[in-house]
């Protein structure tokens, strides 16, 4: 495999298909949030939340997931968006996969 920017949860679903990507190897996948709702203001950097695009599109990253790779845990700033990008994921993964939240992931 070579190695791409992948910058779309899009993107990562492509990868997440190609024939020579380690299958049940030890990976990380260093991602931003989903789509997010448009910032008006600077509280709204700590507080904008998902698109209903960007829950569904964080949602089929977890489901493409789910069959090729484990997921021992996922890590996040503890922004909104962040949170709520690997809440969906998991949630598309259906699994219970713990939720770490570190500020200096921010």
């Amino acid at each position: 495999m070579q190695n791409k920017p992948y910058t779309t949860l899009a993107n990562l679903l492509e990868i997440s298909k190609e024939k020579n990507t380690p299958n049940r190897q030890g990976l990380a996948f260093v991602m931003r949030h989903a789509p997010r709702t448009p910032l008006q203001t600077l509280k709204d950097v700590y507080e904008a939340d998902l698109t209903r695009e960007g829950r569904q599109a964080a949602q089929e990253f977890g489901a493409a997931l789910r069959n090729r790779f484990t997921l021992r845990g996922l890590f996040s700033s503890p922004i909104r968006r962040c949170i709520h990008t690997a809440e969906a994921l998991r949630e598309g993964y259906q699994a219970d996969i713990p939720l770490y939240s570190f500020w200096w992931l921010f």
